[in-house]
């Protein structure tokens, strides 16, 4: 009688076209996830970023009296990359830059965040085409999260 080692065709078929199913099931999970990881990125990196503009605002190194912008936190739309300036406009040297995580829509209502203007006394001001309301809602994919900054 011969013995036969290994695995015969069928079995090495079946075990593929199981594996196969399980991968299948898997990729919708995957998906999810890594957009839940980069909205909670984008959220952090956007708090991060208020925070430091009203740092830097209240600050006032350049003297910015009333409701003038002291600093601006700016998106730019085609790299997505969040810089803060101390000026009035999203131009001149940033104060500090980071990169969000691609894909992610910030939005406030209808519009997308183009950028948040920060008077000497830490509160948003009405400039150029910038938003003055603290909820911004997150999406990527068919998921979005809602972030309310103080």
């Amino acid at each position: 009688m011969v013995s036969s080692r290994g695995f015969s065709l069928i079995e090495l078929m079946v075990g593929l076209a199981l594996l196969a199913f399980l991968i299948m099931l898997a990729v919708p999970f995957t998906n999810t996830w890594s957009n839940s990881t980069k909205l909670h990125e984008a959220e952090s990196l956007l708090r991060q970023g208020v925070g430091r503009t009203k740092a830097l605002a209240q600050r006032n190194e350049l003297g910015i009296t009333g409701s003038q912008t002291a600093a601006i936190l700016c998106r730019d739309s085609t790299t997505a990359v969040l810089t803060l300036y101390q000026a009035a406009t999203c131009t001149g040297t940033p104060v500090w830059s980071a990169q969000l995580p691609t894909a992610v829509n910030i939005t406030n209502g209808e519009t997308l965040f183009s950028c948040l203007a920060i008077s000497n006394r830490g509160l948003p001001v009405a400039s150029n085409s910038c938003n003055v309301t603290s909820t911004y809602t997150l999406s990527i994919g068919g998921e979005s999260d809602t972030v309310t900054i103080n």
